[in-house]
């Protein structure tokens, strides 16, 4: 099993999560070595530290041949190293994943997109309804 859908088949085990996507490059080339860090988005029903912090512990306890690197923050922190592994982890309630939805639309249409998920697809949580030639323009990460 290819390393983003075994960390995808161990968070969705959690009673909490209803939802565990990876997204990003590794979604078209599959392949750890040909991309910055792998991109993972985590929906559960509710979001609270101890769920937040056992979600990370679940990733950190798997062993491959990387070590694992989490950055869990929202912002475009890349950590690029031969050694590690680094995991871009972002973990939403459904409010939250809702919200994003909204306000970065461009980018949760891209993620509806993932066939690598366990447990509820994005867009059947909440989808992104009709992007706009604004949306490019007006998204977090524009064409600027």
């Amino acid at each position: 099993m290819k390393i983003g859908e075994s960390i995808i088949e161990e968070l969705i085990k959690d009673k909490e999560v209803i939802s565990a996507t990876v997204v990003g490059s590794y979604t078209e080339k599959r392949s750890i070595n040909n991309i910055g860090d792998l991109d993972i988005v985590v929906i559960c029903r509710k979001l609270k530290k101890n769920i937040f912090e056992r979600l990370i512990r679940k990733i950190k306890k798997k062993k491959f041949k990387k070590k694992i690197m989490i950055n869990s923050t929202f912002g475009p922190v890349k950590i690029n190293s031969e050694q590690h592994l680094p995991i871009h982890l972002m973990i939403y309630d459904i409010s939250s994943h809702k919200d994003h939805v909204i306000k970065s639309p461009f980018t949760c249409y891209d993620w509806e997109r993932s066939n690598i998920f366990r447990g509820r697809r994005l867009k059947n949580i909440f989808s992104v309804k009709n992007l706009k030639l604004n949306d490019f323009f007006n998204a977090r990460r524009n064409s600027w």
